[in-house]
């Protein structure tokens, strides 16, 4: 934000951060639902869009590959196609892909504890260190409480995985098999969840039209 302030291009600021490198945290792939729900039937436009959307804060190649992987997830889970084969095949980075690989080998076993797949995958605010856990987690639950829940018990960076587990398995279930006892507990007024609801109706609205013909 400094740099943003000091003049730099939102492009330039991100990528001077972390001695130049630029982040490969997971906050960009926490925060790309909604342009995996705008763009879910539109495959060439969601990779697009997402990278943008990362690269405002995340530059770093491992950043940016994570969130187009959990908006390929997502929007794959919208599409009833298993998130997690769609991940894997969309990962363009070595780190993030050997997670999903590991993810998979898990999902072809019996579930593992948490615990242990964290111990597998990572739990961390790394994207390569988070994002195949939260994949894993919301692509294999069974339920919508049992995917955000086994996510929460592999510890570590728990909001961040929870919310990447949430979307994927709110995308494969839908809307109402939120838990009403945690709808319950969510803010209400005006920024509040009805607010939130109508933003995620209008952004599925427009994932469904068909796309614009260009004039010749």
């Amino acid at each position: 934000m400094q740099l943003w302030r000091e003049g730099e291009s939102v492009d330039r600021a991100a990528g001077l951060v972390f001695d130049g490198t630029g982040s490969l945290g997971n906050g960009a792939a926490m925060r790309i639902a909604p342009v995996a729900v705008r763009y879910a039937h539109a495959d060439d436009a969601l990779r697009a869009q997402a990278e943008l959307s990362a690269r405002v804060t995340h530059a770093h190649p491992v950043g940016v590959d994570a969130a187009i992987v959990q908006a390929v997830a997502i929007a794959a889970a919208a599409r009833n196609e298993n998130p997690l084969s769609a991940a894997e095949r969309a990962a363009s980075t070595q780190e993030v892909r050997r997670g999903l690989e590991n993810a998979l080998q898990l999902a072809s076993g019996p579930s593992p504890a948490p615990s242990e797949a964290a111990r597998v995958l990572g739990n961390s605010s790394a994207a390569h260190l988070s994002v195949p856990l939260a994949v894993y987690a919301g692509a294999c639950g069974s339920d919508f409480d049992s995917c955000v829940s086994y996510a929460v018990r592999a510890g570590g960076d728990t909001d961040t995985i929870g919310a990447m587990a949430g979307a994927i398995a709110g995308a494969r279930f839908g809307a109402g098999a939120i838990p009403g006892r945690w709808l319950d507990a969510l803010e209400r007024g005006p920024r509040g969840v009805e607010h939130v609801e109508g933003l995620a109706e209008r952004l599925a609205a427009e994932g469904r039209r068909p796309p614009r013909r260009r004039l010749s």
